[in-house]
């Protein structure tokens, strides 16, 4: 009989720029907070090894090519040291983890997202597969971030029979008036989190890494903080309470797949 109840956790934290080796260590410490406080599952956001580079959006390509080369450089590979370890850490940690990281493939990176069993086995491993505009001078092609605009990446999920969904997105702030508001975070991460939820019926987790020290001016992607982890029942309705978007930790949610049932009932057979 499938587990129907569990304790999930959400880490909502700053990533260690351009030092992949902090990273693994804090992705470590993670993990053994959230197993020391009964979790089932940990989830990390897009990319948050090494890190989502926003930079993307505001630089120019002169302004960036450092940038590039350090993130090329901080970028790991699917089998490497690094997820050996995190692999490690989850086996002796009994707890399951979704990571999203820039996987690095030869020469090309790509969106990279992986869930890992309690036992340390890969369960699943998959690239973005087709990076969102300016990402696109930086990945190749490969359900992350805006996938769940696309209705038929949407529903080839649902298809699935899911009943856990966790999305991963970067980091982004509020509304700064110069941008469209679909790019802002009450559009993208809760507005279309929560649709999501009420689409499929079924529970819907997301994280976002934070940004402590972005600069304020100009760009969306460099307004501070951008942290907005949250869970969504299958009705819409949030679960976790707003964070300060600063935040660097984790949140913890209990599970009940109970509530597909009760949301199905009035929505869809």
């Amino acid at each position: 009989m499938f587990i129907r109840q569990w304790k999930e956790a959400i880490a909502q934290a700053e990533p260690c720029w351009f030092d992949i080796k902090a990273g693994v260590a804090k992705t470590i410490k993670l993990i053994e907070e959230a197993s020391a406080n009964g979790t089932a599952l940990i989830a990390f956001s897009e990319v948050w090894l090494p890190e989502y580079l926003n930079v993307l959006w505001s630089g120019t390509y002169v302004e960036n090519l450092q940038n590039v080369f350090n993130y090329r450089k901080n970028s790991i590979t699917a089998d490497g040291p690094e997820v050996i370890s995190i692999r490690r850490a989850t086996r002796e940690n009994n707890i399951y983890v979704a990571l999203g990281f820039s996987e690095r493939v030869s020469g090309t990176l790509y969106l990279a997202s992986m869930l890992i069993g309690a036992n340390g086995d890969v369960l699943r491993h998959r690239r973005k597969i087709k990076p969102t505009h300016l990402e696109r001078t930086l990945f190749s092609d490969s359900l992350n971030c805006w996938e769940h605009l696309q209705p038929l990446l949407k529903y080839n999920t649902w298809a699935q029979g899911e009943e856990v969904h966790i999305a991963m997105w970067p980091f982004n702030g509020p509304h700064l008036g110069a941008e469209p508001w679909s790019v802002c975070s009450d559009a993208n991460e809760l507005t279309m989190s929560r649709a999501y939820s009420i689409e499929a019926c079924f529970r819907r987790g997301q994280q976002r890494n934070s940004v402590g020290h972005a600069d304020t001016k100009g760009s969306f992607m460099h307004s501070g903080g951008g942290g907005c982890a949250a869970v969504f029942q299958p009705d819409g309705r949030q679960v976790t309470e707003p964070t300060d978007p600063e935040f660097d930790g984790i949140l913890y949610c209990d599970i009940d797949l109970d509530q597909i049932d009760y949301a199905k009932a009035t929505q869809k057979p």
